[in-house]
């Protein structure tokens, strides 16, 4: 017999099943044993009895610790008592690989902010689904950038220099040398611009500023477009209509997921139509509390974006930047900004900023070498995933989160 998927066993009423998976939980009632088995595509009951299974073998089934691998064959039957109104009678049970006691669950992992037991964790049908819902969406994201001309090039994860956030990147040596992990393409999707006109990079970028308390990941994906030639307005319709595009298609391939085990309203992202609304940052500590559909902040100030930003001719004292926000969050899934390309404005910011301009050699030698006006955003894929799935904390969608307090397993 072939082994068959719990998702698979769905109408499968009467056939025999072969099922392999972890057990969740178990409990007995005199000479019958309930197994909750799961295999991260669903979790089913199945009902041993001693008088089939023989007294032998279900006791050893009975000492099972939680998390054992097993192998089941039985019969699907209709239930309207059991978790998805089926559940299989047990004809022989194998026993793959018995856990130890320490894997024992607490609580209810899966649910909320990650826990030390991440491997477990994973194993829950929410944290499948967003497993798989991230890899559709990113595959979404690639589709959205492919067909409209981007092409994939991905800037390094070590860079020369720590960039303008300082202390806010990890350093770790490079044989005798200096060496930060990336917080972001940067000058590196400008580059490939230059050549290209439309780039982008999907990869894994760190922090080590701002992370603790807040539970701020250190690692996170990043997808970070680059366009030659584009103005502000450019960049946030293009923000504007991948995040649009990512809506429509969860809602046609991804419903069963969200609606199913992640018990998502996915008349939240229906409302994810352009245009969305925009307003400008005096405007927005007023209406972030109060919104059910993404919504751009821009013009933010000058000083608490980078200093290759380019300033707002209107007003010096803002920026040619956007912030897209997901309803219920007050940080962005995605910033955006016009870039600066004039060297001696460049070299001003760094200059008033405090920062040694030895370690922004590429960013003045571009500009130098035929500067060109160019625009970009990052977006940042688990809070993008907090919103599409109604996740409570971004840490949720990434499969191993790190944080200041958490680096295993």
């Amino acid at each position: 017999m072939q082994p068959v998927e719990i998702s698979e066993i769905a109408g499968s009423a009467g056939r025999q099943v072969l099922l392999r998976g972890w057990l969740r939980n178990r409990r007995s009632s005199g000479g019958i044993l309930f197994l909750e088995l799961r295999d991260g595509t669903g979790t089913v009951q199945c009902v041993a009895s001693k008088s089939v299974l023989g007294a032998e073998a279900f006791e050893r089934a009975g000492k099972l610790p939680c998390e054992s691998c097993i192998e089941i064959e039985g019969t699907a039957i209709e239930d309207p008592r059991a978790p998805g109104g089926l559940e299989v009678s047990v004809t022989a049970l194998r026993i793959v690989r018995a856990a130890g006691a320490r894997c024992a669950r607490r609580g209810s992992p899966g649910a909320g902010v990650p826990g030390d037991r991440r491997h477990l964790e994973l194993r829950e049908s929410r944290q499948a689904a967003i497993l798989r819902i991230r890899a559709g969406v990113s595959r979404y994201i690639r589709d959205f950038l492919d067909a409209g001309g981007f092409v994939q090039c991905d800037a390094p994860v070590l860079r020369p220099g720590a960039g303008e956030r300082g202390a806010g990147i990890f350093e770790i040596p490079y044989f005798g040398d200096r060496a930060f992990l990336s917080g972001g393409a940067g000058p590196y999707n400008e580059a490939a611009a230059a050549v290209l006109r439309k780039v982008y990079s999907f990869g894994p970028v760190f922090t080590a500023r701002g992370a603790g308390a807040s539970g701020e990941l250190t690692e996170s994906w990043m997808v970070e477009p680059e366009w030659a030639f584009a103005s502000l307005g450019e960049i946030m319709a293009l923000a504007e209509d991948l995040v649009s595009e990512v809506a429509r298609r969860c809602l046609v391939e991804q419903r069963g997921l969200l609606e199913g085990v992640m018990e998502r309203k996915v008349g939240a992202l229906a409302l994810a139509q352009r245009p969305f609304p925009r307003i400008e940052f005096r405007e927005a500590a007023a209406i972030l509390s109060n919104f059910d559909r993404p919504l751009f902040v821009h013009r933010l100030p000058a000083a608490s974006k980078a200093f290759s930003v380019e300033e707002d001719p209107r007003n010096p004292l803002l920026s040619l930047s956007f912030e897209l926000f997901a309803p219920g969050s007050r940080v962005a899934m995605i910033e955006g900004a016009q870039r600066a390309y004039d060297t001696d404005f460049l070299k001003r910011r760094i200059g008033e900023r405090g920062l040694p301009e030895k370690g922004f050699g590429l960013s003045l030698d571009l500009s130098r070498c035929g500067g060109f006006p160019h625009s970009g955003f990052s977006l940042c894929l688990e809070r993008l995933l907090a919103w599409i799935c109604g996740a409570g904390d971004p840490g949720e969608t990434i499969p191993f989160p790190r944080t200041a307090s958490k680096l295993t397993p």
